[in-house]
């Protein structure tokens, strides 16, 4: 036999196949890893744009009454100096010009959710809900040095 150098053709088609399978399967590992962490971050997002409903039915005393009125505040860079990312919207062309989709679904609720939804939409949905809250005109008596109000 000759004194050989190198490696066989069929060595090297075994290497690039393991390292292949390797690859692939990290691979899978941090598409489905990303795919979490974007579903996450996104619901997170949702839940600050909620507060910042809350705070905006504290200054308006409603909630937005329609889409306009709730993509108006989202551009309203006194609540939001960016308007918090939708992460998982996989339509190619959104409906909305913010990605975010808003239902209002009485005088002091509503839920907001992200636009492009695949699976449970009920995941991502967070409900703002004011009918609990209720305003209250305290006076304050110098006299008697007592809170006093009408709830």
């Amino acid at each position: 036999m000759k004194n050989r150098k190198g490696f066989s053709l069929l060595e090297v088609i075994v290497v690039i196949a393991i390292m292949g399978t390797l690859t692939l399967t990290a691979f899978n590992y941090s598409t489905s890893l990303n795919a979490s962490i974007r579903a996450r971050t996104t619901m997170q997002n949702a839940q600050i744009i909620a507060e910042q409903v809350r705070r905006y039915y504290d200054i308006n005393a409603k909630v937005p009454e329609s889409q306009t009125e709730f993509e108006q505040l989202l551009n309203n860079q006194d609540y939001f100096p960016t308007i918090p990312e939708n992460l998982i919207d996989t339509t190619t062309t959104t409906q909305t010009s913010t990605k975010w989709v808003w239902t209002r679904t009485s005088t002091f609720a509503g839920t907001v959710k992200p636009n492009g939804i695949v699976g449970d939409p009920n995941q991502f949905t967070v409900t703002v809900d004011l009918t609990a809250v209720t305003r209250e005109n305290i006076n304050f008596d110098l006299q008697g040095r007592s809170w006093g109000g009408d709830g």
